[in-house]
């Protein structure tokens, strides 16, 4: 028996004994999840949902939606930071993307190059910072952040952690509502496609399921639905 916990410190949800949420890639692991006779697995799962958390954060205080925009004219905003660092216009690295091209160990070593690079490129991100350093009284201090929509409060004592709350955060109430929604229509709902898939799993910004074979793909589509629209209220 694993044991999950609907509720840790940053909002997320956690799971131990095995920690289902951080599977390892080798040793035969993943595969050993079978689904039942008659069903098959099934996942939805957000994209670049932190990014989207994070624009939609800095439309509510204010300080710009550089990022929202880019998000809804369908640019992927770390193959646009690229293009910045590269000289190259988005449509090239749109196609490097896709090759996958490119050097790990050179991107980490030019990490704060590319920091100061997305700021240029989401100004808004140096007036988020900056009103971090100022609820903390540059680093001297705690202060309780609230998040968004939901309410729910949280005591932050460092940059990073009061930096990533509220993005990670927002996600993560969103995801909440959107596994409430969702185990709802699975299991009170006769009338939905839904009806008999089993979800079973919450890994942060994805949502594990078994759907009938009968109904899997027409099931899988209409979870992608549920989750989306829940999310939606959190990031409009």
């Amino acid at each position: 028996t694993s044991f999950p916990n609907p509720m840790v410190t940053s909002g997320r949800t956690g799971w131990a004994n095995p920690p289902l949420q951080q599977p390892p890639g080798k040793g035969g692991y993943r595969e050993a999840h079978e689904p039942r006779e008659g069903t098959l697995n099934g996942a939805g799962d957000y994209d670049t949902i932190e990014l989207c958390s994070q624009a939609q954060n800095c439309i509510d205080l204010g300080i710009g939606d550089t990022m929202a925009s880019k998000i809804n004219a369908g640019i992927d905003l770390h193959v646009d930071l690229a293009c910045e660092e590269l000289g190259i216009d988005y449509t090239e690295g749109v196609r490097l993307r896709a090759e996958g091209t490119g050097d790990l160990d050179e991107a980490i070593r030019e990490a704060t190059k590319l920091k100061d690079a997305w700021k240029r490129k989401n100004p808004e991100q140096r007036d988020y910072f900056a009103m971090i350093s100022e609820l903390l009284n540059d680093g001297g201090g705690s202060y309780t952040a609230m998040q968004f929509m939901s309410g729910r409060l949280r005591v932050v004592d460092r940059f990073a952690q009061a930096a990533n709350t509220y993005f990670q955060g927002r996600t993560a109430d969103g995801a909440k509502l959107g596994i409430f929604n969702l185990a709802r229509e699975c299991y009170t709902d006769r009338e939905s496609v839904l009806w008999g898939t089993r979800p079973w799993l919450l890994l942060h910004d994805e949502v594990l399921a078994e759907v009938p074979v009968v109904t899997a793909q027409a099931a899988v589509e209409r979870m992608c639905v549920v989750l989306r629209e829940a999310m939606e209220v959190l990031i409009p």
